[in-house]
């Protein structure tokens, strides 16, 4: 049949088949017939006489020699058809493409949330409804739908989008600019807020204490003092600086309210430090520049106010300029206007041919106290034909005394460099040890006292200085006039806040000429502030934690910088993402995450001599996530149990890796204090649902109690937890102690979720899992990077206190083989060892829950868990079994997709 524009189709590309036996080539499409007003949407196999080089979710274009399409017709590409949309490559299994410069007209939307679009046809619109207006760009995906009756077909949904800049009105509120957020990016931002609300309400109200201006960075201070002691204790989850509006209050009878008279003003919030003690019922505020002058003049010390979340400015601004450079959500990065790049793309610059890497030699570096990974990773990174160097740094391998080391070469080179963490722990830590190698190594090398360089210091030095404390006085002078009335307050503030500039950048400049490595926050601008100074030229940027940082996250302008190291360990915790619709649009993702997936394209080492943890602690972990590639250096480190003292009279109990499990009991009432009991909390002012499960928090306590009669110090022990409402009850449990024994070393003892305990490590590690239901539904436990962080804090002694029924019946893998680990080095215990007692133990453990979950039902008060069980009894099976193995065929596509990726990726 001849070629004809009837027949002229488009589609998403989505796979090769195998030739079929006439030798023509099979491909399967996502087709759809375009600007015909027609909702033809199917995937079809078809036919082709060319072989396909076409990459996975690109749109091809094709004319149906058979006439109408349908599944096997034969087709010929049409490949003079210009590209319509930017398709999204960083996407493996996953088709995403942007449709720039679009103008939506009110014709366009129509009812139940469809955009109308004259090239795809219907678009759904429930995540992100358009407005009319033109569009700098517009982000759509593709959803397969499997259907085994009809034939699959798929669906276009509108993720996302940004109204062109000429539309913008400059002069609009940020609550408004926040409006026009992509909707995972507004659903990820409205939860933060209110959730800071919800604190801040919880927190309670604030009294004025005093002015101080005994430093001159950041202007005359407020320091406010909490007025109500019970809110000290969410006070103190607060951030440590953080945005936020400040309201005047005034009396109301009994009761504070919001005083109409005053405006909102705006500041940043800090610890009050003295003395370098942490004041903890008061904070800092540092006040915008625009404030400063009403704020000084319309209040006094014991005036009262409360706090909100105010949106940093420069966030917004950050989102408003990546979304305007028409990148995907979880793939951006910001440069200096008017160029901005995309990570991916600077990655890609600094991808080399994997034949070229494996000819690349390293210059010799004298090894010091490295290990040979250690060694390596060094050289690797100090090689300048090496654009980008990934270290993953899997649990106790070293990671930060490697980074440290380093950057001791780097100086040593006569070199600079940035440091940039996603939060201030790791700049702190890495900043420390950075210096104490300094210290060891002063004889052979000296650097400036200026040399390492962080925000915190940088403004200590500056208001220590002899022209700091004579502005000061200035300034103190000049606001005694404005206050005797010899001068205009507005004159007053104005003088004062030039005086303080001047000074700021004279001192400052001075004091940055002598850096040789700036840390800095991901998110800080003090990277640009000292980027400005002529004599600071880096040579690298190295990025710690890697695996923690957004690609969504503000990356500074330095990335332009020749050379670049990713530091961290992707099969740790990711970054922290509040929304579930920011998880399934990857905004947790992290570069380092993605480089996995191609890693043979980058210098890439890992380490891999292991310090921290016993042999059998490890095992789990290496087995699973690091390809048995970890050595354990342990060998020769004392047990736990050569320290005891008295001895345990059952020494098993005490060895590194063991299990208490819960689901061997099988006695009233003991068992039903075994099931887990959805709780209520009110976390920041905010109630959530959470877990708590008494048995298990029992038995850790007994543990702990048995620990600290053996002469282990509180300190060295760790509770953890995966729910919040198990942490609360530990803390409870563990304050009663402090009070009948009376020993208040226990409030050493840390007492923390999996995400409290990154980076740390600690002698002995009680985890408890919570979870113990029929639905076998173990919620957070299933996320293995929070299970391989929890497991490997351990030292000398890992102990899990959980349902070996739930952990055998996991449908994660990992979670299965940590079970089977511990089983297989015999110390899996029934509870009852704990006070002595040593029931046997069926090999298989079985649930506890009683004939038909009667017992559970009888003892739980979670009506959906207890609904579930209900069907299940009328059904005879799982009601979830359907829907399972729908997941299963889903996540077998998915896969396939990935794969289907990657070899295309290799074949171009």
């Amino acid at each position: 049949m001849t070629e004809n524009h009837q027949n002229v189709y488009s589609g998403f590309f989505l796979e090769c088949l195998p030739d079929n036996e006439n030798g023509e080539h099979l491909i399967r499409v996502a087709c759809f017939k375009p600007g015909t007003g027609t909702k033809f949407r199917k995937v079809l196999e078809l036919r082709t006489d060319v072989s396909c080089e076409r990459k996975f979710g690109e749109i091809v274009h094709f004319w149906s020699l058979d006439g109408e399409l349908t599944d096997k017709s034969h087709i010929k590409f049409k490949d003079d058809q210009p590209q319509l949309f930017l398709r999204q490559t960083a996407a493996v299994d996953e088709i995403v493409h942007f449709i720039e410069n679009h103008q939506v007209n009110i014709q366009d939307i129509h009812e139940f949330n469809v955009l109308w679009h004259s090239f795809l046809g219907e678009i759904n619109c429930d995540h992100f409804p358009p407005s009319p207006g033109r569009y700098e760009f517009l982000l759509i995906k593709v959803y397969i739908i499997v259907n085994d009756v009809e034939g699959d077909t798929f669906e276009i949904k509108l993720m996302g989008g940004e109204i062109s800049k000429q539309k913008k009105n400059l002069d609009i509120t940020i609550d408004q600019q926040i409006a026009n957020y992509p909707e995972a990016l507004k659903k990820e931002n409205d939860h933060s807020s209110k959730t800071e609300n919800s604190a801040w309400k919880e927190i309670g109200f604030f009294e004025l204490k005093k002015f101080s201006d005994k430093g001159l960075t950041g202007g005359i201070r407020v320091i406010f003092r909490l007025c109500d002691s019970k809110g000290l204790a969410s006070l103190k989850r607060r951030r440590q600086a953080y945005p936020a509006k400040i309201i005047k209050q005034r009396m109301n009878g009994n009761e504070f309210e919001d005083d109409p008279n005053y405006p909102i003003d705006s500041g940043c919030l800090f610890e009050r430090e003295k003395k370098n003690k942490i004041i903890e019922e008061e904070v800092v505020c540092q006040l915008k520049s625009d404030k400063r002058k009403s704020f000084e003049k319309n209040f006094k010390a014991g005036d009262v106010f409360r706090f909100e979340s105010e949106q940093n400015p420069s966030n917004v601004d950050f989102w408003e300029k990546q979304l305007q450079k028409k990148m995907p959500l979880y793939n951006l990065t910001i440069d200096d206007p008017p160029e901005s790049l995309q990570v991916q793309d600077i990655l890609d610059s600094k991808q080399v041919d994997a034949e070229r890497l494996r000819t690349f030699t390293d210059k010799g570096l004298p090894p010091l106290n490295l290990n040979a990974a250690q060694h390596l990773a060094v050289r690797m990174a100090m090689n300048e034909n090496r654009p980008l160097v990934c270290i993953q740094g899997p649990p106790g391998t070293g990671k930060s005394h490697t980074l440290s080391y380093l950057l001791f070469r780097i100086m040593r080179s006569r070199q600079q460099a940035v440091v940039l963490t996603p939060t201030r722990e790791a700049l702190k830590n890495l900043k420390e040890m950075t210096e104490k190698l300094l210290r060891e190594r002063q004889r052979e090398f000296q650097v400036h006292e200026h040399a390492l360089m962080d925000i915190k210091t940088y403004h200590k030095l500056i208001d220590a200085s002899d022209e700091a404390k004579s502005a000061i006085e200035q300034i103190r002078s000049i606001r005694e006039d404005a206050m005797l009335g010899e001068i205009a307050h507005e004159e007053y503030s104005e003088s004062s806040y030039r005086l303080e500039k001047s000074i700021c950048s004279e001192v400052g400049q001075e004091i940055l000429k002598n850096v040789r490595v700036v840390f800095a926050t991901i998110e800080s601008s003090f990277v640009t502030e000292v980027m400005k100074v002529k004599s600071f030229q880096p040579a690298m940027c190295l990025v710690d934690e890697a695996a923690q940082v957004m690609e969504c996250q503000t990356w500074p302008a330095i990335l332009k910088m020749k050379k670049l190291v990713l530091a961290g360990d992707p099969k740790q915790l990711p970054a922290l993402v509040k929304t579930k619709l920011g998880r399934d649009l990857k905004l947790n993702q992290s570069v380092m995450e993605r480089l996995m997936l191609k890693k043979e394209n980058y210098s890439w080492v890992m380490l891999n001599n292991q310090y921290r943890s016993h042999e059998q602690i490890t095992e789990w972990s290496n087995s699973c996530f690091y390809e048995c590639h970890l050595k354990s250096c342990t060998k020769d480190e004392r047990n736990l149990l050569d320290d005891l003292n008295p001895k345990p009279s059952f020494d098993s109990l005490y060895k590194p890796m063991v299990h208490i499990d819960t689901s061997a009991v099988k006695t009233d009432p003991e068992r039903a204090f075994t099931y887990e009991q959805r709780v209520t909390l009110v976390t920041d002012g905010e109630k959530e649902y959470s877990y708590s499960n008494v048995g298990e928090a029992t038995y850790a306590m007994q543990h702990y109690k048995n620990l600290l009669d053996m002469g282990v110090q509180p300190e060295n022990i760790a509770l953890i937890s995966p729910y919040r409402g198990q942490i609360d009850l530990l803390g409870r449990m563990i304050d009663e102690h402090c009070k009948t024994s009376g020993n208040m070393d226990c409030k050493n003892t840390k007492i923390g979720t999996v995400d409290s305990v990154q980076g740390q490590e600690y002698d002995i590690v009680i985890f408890t899992s919570v979870r113990n239901n029929p639905k076998k539904n173990f919620g957070f436990v299933s996320d293995v990077r929070r299970l391989n962080v929890v497991v490997t804090r351990a030292k000398r002694h890992f102990v899990l206190i959980g349902s070996g029924y739930m952990f055998k019946h996991s449908h994660v893998l990992e979670v299965r083989r940590l079970f089977d680990t511990i089983r297989g080095f015999k110390q899996r215990f029934h509870p009852a060892v704990l006070t002595g007692g040593l029931p046997a133990l069926d090999f298989e453990p079985r649930n506890n829950f009683g004939f038909n979950f009667e017992n559970f039902m009888k003892n739980s008060e979670d009506t959906d868990m207890i609904a579930w069980c209900q069907e299940w009894i009328r059904n005879g099976q799982d009601p979830l079994r359907a829907q399972t193995e729908d997941w299963k065929l889903k996540k077998r596509q998915d896969e396939l997709r990935s794969q289907l990726y990657r070899s295309h990726n290799e074949d171009s």
